[in-house]
């Protein structure tokens, strides 16, 4: 698929999630999506094997998407996953079959990622009102959401 043929993101927000950066987007239907591409570069997984994964995964595959946008300077079209499903496909890593070295970053991401990803969305992180700042602050989450700021 090109990126011409791609969906198109409305928004796209990056989150540092600990020394990593989360990258979602919002299309025009208001679904937001997580790319699988920087999400697999941060823990050390190969995309070609997990993208066979999500492929073979009778929920996933229905769900997966080629979307177009700016990651870096230049246009992208990625391989991504509705929100509410990044859980289910983080959960099928094995942390037992990578590197020692990245095992407790996964371990980390299936214990935490899934709440701070969802509570963007439920929070409106894509909505207008408030600024993306203000949401990643408040003081009675400051705590549960670690090292998370908002990139600059």
């Amino acid at each position: 698929m090109s990126v011409s043929k791609a969906l198109v993101p409305v928004t796209q927000k990056e989150v540092e999630f600990y020394e990593d950066t989360i990258v979602a987007i919002s299309l025009a239907d208001g679904v937001v999506h997580i790319p699988i591409r920087p999400i697999c570069d941060n823990l050390g997984l190969t995309l070609a094997e997990q993208r066979e994964r999500i492929n073979r995964d009778p929920v996933l595959s229905e769900r997966v998407r080629y979307v177009g946008f700016k990651l870096t300077q230049h246009a992208r079209e990625m391989l991504c996953l509705p929100l509410k499903f990044i859980p289910g496909w983080l959960f099928g890593v094995n942390a037992n079959r990578v590197k020692p070295e990245l095992h407790d970053r996964i371990i980390r991401y299936q214990r935490e990622c899934y709440d701070v990803l969802a509570e963007a969305s439920v929070d409106g992180w894509f909505a207008a009102d408030p600024t993306f700042s203000e949401l990643l602050v408040r003081p009675s989450e400051k705590e549960a959401v670690g090292a998370m700021m908002p990139k600059k």
